[in-house]
């Protein structure tokens, strides 16, 4: 949202909270992210990553799940030598590979699998539905804003790290706390 209608909307929703407080003029908000320091909370895993590139070679990775574009030897043979379970649903057109390598074994035995149960239960079975929900994350992430607005090298940092913050702060209100009853 352009910086103008930013302010404006947050004075209109100040006032209907019944909050007076001042809001900031819209030249201050652009020049303000190149000052702000936002510190995004980092929740590790506690066992290992759920990630491949970028992770050095002496931390644990558990799980690498991708679509179909990543079903090729090279990203499977990558993942095994990592010592990762991949989770990479097959395309529809997939052929059986020559099962020389635990990378290949697995995509013959994940096709196999989705042949037999179908593409929706081999899902659900594999742990492939998990993606999704990253999948819909991300989609969050792209709502709060289609573009930079900032022009300058310094800015467009922070306000990706306030769009993070506050993304992360609507699913921390949005999850729900389970109680134990009786």
């Amino acid at each position: 949202m352009p910086l103008r209608q930013t302010t404006v909307s947050v004075v209109s929703l100040l006032e209907q909270s019944g909050v007076d407080w001042a809001v900031p003029d819209f030249s201050i908000l652009f020049l303000r992210p190149t000052t702000l320091d936002v510190t995004i909370p980092y929740r590790g895993p506690k066992d290992a990553f759920h990630l491949l590139a970028q992770i050095p070679v002496n931390e644990d990775i558990a799980i690498i799940t991708a679509n179909g574009a990543y079903d090729i030897r090279a990203w499977n043979d990558a993942i095994a030598d990592r010592g990762a379970a991949a989770i990479i649903q097959s395309r529809r057109n997939a052929r059986p590979w020559k099962p020389d390598t635990v990378g290949t074994r697995t995509h013959n035995e994940f096709r196999q699998a989705s042949k037999h149960l179908g593409r929706a239960l081999w899902r659900n079975w594999s742990g492939y539905h998990r993606r999704s929900r990253v999948e819909t994350k991300m989609n969050f992430g792209k709502l709060l804003g289609q573009r930079l607005m900032s022009r300058d090298f310094d800015r467009p940092l922070a306000e990706v790290q306030i769009g993070a913050a506050v993304l992360n702060r609507f699913t921390a209100l949005g999850i729900p706390m389970a109680v134990a009853v009786g």
